[in-house]
């Protein structure tokens, strides 16, 4: 359904759909974390505390590379290292976020 909705050029039962599939099911948990990065970005603006909202991409980009260097040898494809980087970036990125807020 949502593949069908977000990327309507995949034919149901390929394996461009199936892997498309499967890697939205690995990244749809960073969704939760990046809404919650961005609350506690929000929380920062107010107290005039703006380096670590604008850092936390910098986070998303050191965790893609390391993952693509360290998991790929483990994963299906490298799509697949990618897509539990961009999981274990949003992890990072809320602690980190929380760990500013809480500093406050």
């Amino acid at each position: 359904g949502v593949i069908m909705v977000f990327a309507p050029g995949y034919e149901v039962g390929s394996a461009s759909f199936d892997l498309a599939v499967a890697l939205s099911r690995i990244t749809f948990p960073y969704l939760w974390c990046i809404a919650l990065v961005s609350l506690c970005s929000g929380i920062l603006h107010v107290n005039h505390q703006f380096a670590a909202s604008a850092a936390t991409p910098i986070l998303l980009n050191v965790a893609l590379i390391a993952s693509l260097f360290i998991l790929t040898p483990w994963t299906n494809t490298p799509a697949h290292a990618l897509a539990y980087g961009v999981l274990g970036a949003g992890f990072i990125q809320l602690f980190f976020m929380v760990w500013q807020v809480r500093r406050i």
